[in-house]
């Protein structure tokens, strides 16, 4: 992080991002964290340099750099994946940061994570996510991305990720507004009353 906000030509930044890039990948789980902890302020630096030097490949830096919480998502140690939520939260809650594109990556993401195929508690943290992210997205995008996700969420064979759907409506029915809860969500969370597991 210095030596990212210490050069002064792009070139010379662009070499940092692909050493970032680079350990985003490493085997260790500490090194993925530590990298997660730079992606806010290695795009805060990008976005001084798009603005300074209006730089072609900035748009597609910052979207590499994006990609890279948004990977983690589905990495196979749960803190990483933790770690890569706070990072996502801090990233779409930032009103001068552009979040199409962390969209456009993030949405198509937690629906894989979601697939019956995945770990259940990649399943799990994935719903818990939803309810984070959802009084950021807004109505529409809430309706458009998750609202399709929802049934079978609430009938997963495995009672923490019906819990943690549960656990997401608290913050998803007041951004999806009362028609849409009414119509989509409260059947499912009626269902879940008749849960053998409550």
């Amino acid at each position: 992080i210095d030596a990212a906000f210490f050069v002064t030509g792009y070139s010379d930044f662009e070499l940092i991002l692909e050493i970032v890039c680079a350990m985003a990948s490493d085997h260790e789980p500490l090194i993925r964290i530590g990298v997660l902890g730079t992606v806010v302020s290695l795009i805060e630096r990008n976005c001084e340099f798009r603005e300074r030097d209006d730089t072609p490949f900035g748009q597609e830096n910052e979207d590499r750099l994006y990609e890279i919480p948004v990977k983690m998502l589905n990495d196979f140690n749960q803190q990483v994946r933790r770690v890569s939520h706070n990072c996502i939260i801090t990233l779409l809650d930032d009103p001068k940061g552009p979040t199409n594109s962390l969209i456009s990556q993030l949405c198509p993401m937690m629906k894989r994570c979601l697939g019956k195929e995945e770990n259940y508690d990649l399943r799990m943290d994935t719903a818990l996510l939803i309810s984070r992210v959802s009084p950021l997205f807004g109505s529409e995008l809430c309706k458009l991305h998750f609202i399709p996700l929802l049934p079978s969420l609430a009938v997963d064979t495995m009672f923490h990720v019906r819990k943690a759907f549960a656990m997401c409506c608290k913050e998803l029915c007041p951004s999806v507004g009362e028609e849409c809860t009414e119509h989509h969500i409260l059947p499912l969370f009626l269902q879940l009353c008749k849960d053998e597991v409550r």
